[in-house]
């Protein structure tokens, strides 16, 4: 059957891998776009694919005939098909093996010297020598025998026009060539009316339809046109599927005349729908729809290891896929267990070091190390990386061994010759390349510039930086703003603005008569450093929320379609500078060129118009850089503006005021011991204790040497001054400054327990000046621009106590919810709210969060201080729903309270972005949804809040990602319209924290003209040196005095 044959030729080989360009955003969601509840979204680990691979089974037959078939003898006949047959069958055997230079050769023979007189057989090989060549790139090869083969396609097989075109397709849309791959398009279309015609189109034109709609999806992708390509993809897969229920129909018909061959055909369809459907988790990444292009692969490598051994090149292909989606989610280590995995499959499938599959393998899996600051193990791959490449002797582009990934692991370990001589060697052979990439020059550039730095030149290294530095920012922000840069071109770009930094701090000291110069430009690039990645989840948020004004998503739609495009083309013209001279095509990367200009200036044009249009959304998207003067014209006379950026060794703050000189320092203090001080700080605060007597003693001797290391550098500016707005870096952002010590202070007698009164002498920093945190400098020009709020809000609504299973709702019915913190054990029992417990398990579903019960009452008494109507403006239990949330009117609201847990990314399954988790779907009847409010869902909510208080969000947790999920929600409830959030950074006492906000409300009536944070300033202090808490007799049990009762909650605004 010809369809049958035509799908073997398909799928022998994953026909092409697609150029790497960066993810994208924007499509239009009612159109394509999957909705992710109606999915079962991917456990937290990788844990269960690992489990999957090694209990899959292998075939060691079918390797072992491949590397005998490898080595087998050359037969001695003179017997042109069996000679054809032979080399063919070797030729498949090569690249089994990843021998693709081996693969070539054999196939050219049965091309040109051992030609076959069965046509169907001659075109089958043809395709398969373009398949090779284009693997081991050489697209001039490639066309060429994809067009040899198409001109000699008889009329009895018009079938392989399809197959022929689609490969031809790929080819000239990979060189750059969409002229031609139009053409070669068109002729597919044509070619498919007139098989419409024939009486087998009945049985066999799904698959020729399947083969239309890959084509057009590659030739889309090679674009950047992304959506069009998703939808082409998953057109092309859905026929697979329709063509694959006759194949298996045949399979399991018992009168089935050649069940062999039916085998080889279903194995063949669906290794050809199971590439189908990794291009398709390509393109859904560059969308920045990481968790559903994971499940895309993780299906796609299912059904790979059904039909394939288990270390075949296709497990290998795919589970790299896996890797890299992985790798772009920000979860590094499992990147690199599962990168590991691909090239353990490989080895096992008999892949020589010299291999192409082994080569890229072992590049991916540097990057991954170097992303999981694994150097000295990185530096180890990259070398064996480089050895297989010496002696690989393929034909096309010369693969290079030097990497910006490995330069960076060298300059870790110290290695600084070693860098400065492959970024010197990299940036020779660009030199050599016509038309190169503007883009690709100057990261090059820098990264040398960052090895001079290392070796000591540091004039030389400033002059890079100040030539390429523009433009990089102009890039980040250009990609930022449309979500077309990856995970690992952030990584690299923080890694250059911090040695900027480091290198501006030193030309303080050395070049004096700059230092206010070099102050205000390292504050610039602080703030960009600071706030990439929470810019780039809040921009990929902003490109799934549905945008309800018609003309606003249009040109989003348009400016981010542009942008693609420019990425996409800009890598597929740096894919042909690497070609050899005899491969090159000037012609192309000329016009390549031109267009890419064409597109810059559209870009451009639909940017400005936006920012004409729509202000508040481009600020959103595309914040105006942060500078010391546009900062100091927003101060008040009373503030002072501190910021941070740690580095990896060393420390760096800036202190504004609306008047004098700026001040900036650098410290001995890099980012991972800043990481660990934290961390022991916090384990007097969240440490999971059930009484009273099982609080630890703070250190307050260690708060105080952090004091003196972050702070007391810019103490100067802070005198006189009665707010300090606050922009801290990194984990430092999970600790409230307020509960710094600016004075050293005897440590408590007792390592855990007591009254806690001690503390009340404590200078605590709070007690000098009140603090406010901003989740970036540039956050502040759009609090300070708001307008007036309108008199006749309502004063409140809240949201808690949330149901997140059906069990907990039966429970609640039947039983008087209690705290399962109250623990009647020694001692007095502290209620400490329940936190979420999900770091311990591979999948964590909204079931698994411990309820809120006592929030219950938080909200009651908080209303009642505020005069809410009960009925009105408190939802607790079911009520507590999303839906709830959406379809509400918050706008007339003066504060907004949810007393519900706050997630990470990655917290719960399929988790991509910060939430605050409600009321699960199947307790509330909304049918589809996840009881989960996510960033995405809060840009679209309309407010008019003074406050938007998150009293159990706890998101401060693990490496950074509380400190940035925070940021995330605060800048996505700004651009809603809060000008201030209330957030708690550990689980809270119940009583303290009433005690605390019910105080910090009723001040806020009493006394109209004070800022927010000196709203929560007085009533933080005031509970430090207040009775505490006291029994029904009236009788004082313990102080608050315990920065664990006062200090968890920070004012994140203005």
């Amino acid at each position: 059957m010809f369809a049958m044959r035509q799908c073997r030729v398909w799928t022998l080989f994953v026909c092409m891998t697609l150029g790497g360009c960066w993810p994208a955003w924007g499509q239009d969601p009612s159109s394509i776009e999957t909705d992710l509840t109606s999915l079962k979204v991917p456990p937290r680990t990788v844990t269960d694919v690992l489990r999957a691979v090694d209990s899959a089974k292998a075939d060691p037959a079918e390797m072992a005939q491949a590397k005998e078939f490898a080595i087998k003898p050359i037969p001695d006949a003179t017997d042109v098909e069996h000679l054809h047959s032979f080399y063919r069958q070797r030729a498949i055997a090569y690249q089994r093996l990843g021998k693709m230079n081996l693969a070539i050769q054999d196939a050219r023979l049965i091309t040109e010297k051992y030609k076959s007189s069965d046509k169907r057989v001659q075109l089958e090989s043809l395709l398969e020598l373009g398949v090779y060549e284009q693997r081991g790139g050489n697209l001039k090869n490639a066309i060429k025998a994809y067009e040899e083969a198409r001109n000699n396609i008889p009329n009895n097989l018009a079938g392989f026009y399809m197959s022929a075109n689609r490969h031809l397709v790929g080819a000239y849309a990979q060189a750059g060539n969409f002229e031609a791959s139009e053409a070669a398009l068109r002729d597919a279309e044509s070619t498919l009316v007139i098989l419409r015609r024939s009486p087998s189109y009945s049985t066999i034109g799904v698959f020729w339809e399947a083969n239309l709609d890959a084509a057009r999806a590659i030739n889309f992708s090679y674009q950047g046109r992304w959506v069009e390509a998703e939808r082409a993809y998953r057109l092309c897969i859905r026929k697979m599927e329709r063509g694959l229920e006759d194949i298996y129909a045949e399979d399991a018909n018992p009168k089935n005349p050649d069940p062999v061959k039916t085998k080889r055909n279903l194995k063949g369809a669906m290794q050809f729908k199971v590439t189908r459907q990794l291009e398709l988790a390509s393109a859904i990444m560059m969308q920045g729809r990481l968790v559903e292009a994971e499940i895309q692969v993780r299906d796609a490598l299912e059904t790979t290891l059904k039909t394939h051994d288990k270390n075949s090149v296709e497990v290998g292909f795919a589970l790299n896929r896996l890797a890299r989606i992985i790798a772009e989610q920000g979860r590094s280590p499992e990147s690199v267990l599962v990168a590991k995995e691909a090239i353990k499959t490989f080895q096992a499938g008999g892949a020589s070091d010299d291999s192409l599959p082994l080569i890229n393998g072992r590049k991916a899996l540097g990057s991954a190390l170097v992303s999981d600051r694994k150097y000295a193990e990185a530096d180890l791959v990259f070398g064996e990386m480089k050895k297989g490449i010496a002696a690989n002797t393929a034909e096309g582009p010369q693969i290079p061994s030097n990497d910006l990934d490995w330069v960076i692991a060298m300059l870790k370990l110290g290695k600084v010759a070693d860098a400065e001589r492959m970024t010197h060697a990299m940036l020779a052979s660009v030199a050599k390349q016509s038309n190169v990439s503007e883009g690709r020059l100057n990261y090059l550039e820098a990264f040398n510039g960052m090895a001079i730095h290392a070796a000591g030149k540091d004039d030389d290294a400033r002059k890079i930086y100040v030539k390429t530095m523009p433009n990089l920012i102009e890039r980040v922000r250009n990609d930022s703003e449309n979500q077309t840069g990856g995970g690992k071109q952030q990584e690299r770009m923080v890694m250059l603005l911090e040695d900027n930094i480091s290198l501006l701090a030193k030309q303080t000291k050395t070049h004096p008569h700059l230092a206010s110069q070099v102050a205000a430009e390292a504050f610039g690039l602080a703030d960009l450093a600071r706030g990439s990645g929470v810019q780039r989840a809040l921009n990929a948020s902003a490109a799934r929320a549905n945008i309800k004004d018609p003309q606003l998503a249009a040109l989003a739609r348009k400016e981010q379609d542009t942008q693609r495009r420019i990425l996409s083309l800009e890598d597929v013209l740096t894919g042909l500078m690497s070609a050899p001279p005899d491969q090159q095509l000037p012609s192309i990367q000329a016009k390549l060129k031109v267009d890419i200009a064409n597109f810059k200036s559209e870009r451009e044009k639909f940017r400005k118009e936006i920012e004409y249009k729509f202000p508040d959304y481009a600020d959103l998207v595309n914040p105006k850089p942060a500078t010391i003067e546009r900062t100091r014209h927003l101060l008040r006379s009373d503030e002072v503006l501190v910021s941070w950026y740690f580095g990896e060794k060393e420390g760096f703050v800036w202190a504004i005021t609306k008047t004098g000189a700026p001040q900036f320092h650098s410290f001995n203090l890099g980012r991972p011991k800043m990481a660990e001080i934290v961390g022991k700080l916090r384990k007097s605060l969240d440490a999971g204790v059930a009484t009273i007597d099982d609080i630890p003693a703070f250190d307050v001797a260690l708060s105080h040497n952090l004091y003196k290391t972050i702070l007391e550098p810019v103490q100067a500016s802070l005198q006189g001054k009665k707010v300090m707005l606050t922009v801290p870096h990194a984990e430092l952002g999970q600790l409230p400054l307020a509960l710094l010590t600016t004075k050293p202070d005897a440590q408590p007698a007792k390592a855990k327990g007591g009254d806690f009164t001690e503390y009340r002498k404590t200078a605590w920093l709070i007690k000098d000046i009140a603090v406010s945190q901003l989740p970036s400098v540039t956050a502040l020009a759009a609090l300070r621009n708001l307008p007036a709020p309108p008199a006749d809000r309502r004063a409140f609504v809240g949201f808690g106590d949330p149901f997140f299973s059906v069990e907990q709702a039966k429970i609640a019915a039947n039983t008087a919810a209690r705290s399962t913190n109250a623990m009647a054990t020694r001692g007095i029992p502290l209620k400490l709210r329940n936190a979420p417990k999900t770091s311990g398990v591979s999948s964590a579903e909204l079931a698994l969060l411990p309820r809120l019960p006592d929030t219950k009452e938080e909200l009651q008494e908080i209303g009642k201080a505020l005069s809410a109507d009960p009925s009105q403006d408190i939802f607790l239990n079911k009520e507590a729903s999303v839906a709830r949330v959406m379809e509400m009117d918050l706008s007339k609201r003066q504060v907004v309270m949810f007393a519900t847990h706050g997630l990470v990314p990655g917290e719960l399954d399929g988790l991509s972005q910060p939430a605050l988790a409600l009321s699960a779907p199947d307790v509330t009847g909304e049918g589809r949804g996840d009881g989960l409010l996510t960033m995405e869902k809060i840009l679209t909510l309309k407010l008019n809040a003074d406050w938007v208080v998150l009293s159990a969000c706890n998101t401060a947790a693990g490496e950074g990602a509380g400190a940035e999920a925070v940021s995330g929600l605060g800048r996505a409830f700004f651009y809603a319209g809060a000008r201030a959030l209330l957030v708690s950074n550990w689980p809270v006492d119940s009583e303290a924290a009433r005690l605390l906000m019910t105080d910090m409300f009723k001040r806020q009536q009493l006394k109209q003209g004070q800022n927010k944070a000196e709203y929560l300033q007085a009533s933080m202090v005031n509970m430090i040196d207040g009775v505490g808490s006291v029994d029904g007799k009236g009788k004082v049990k313990y102080s608050y005095a315990h920065p664990l009762f006062w200090a968890p909650f920070v004012v994140v605004g203005d």
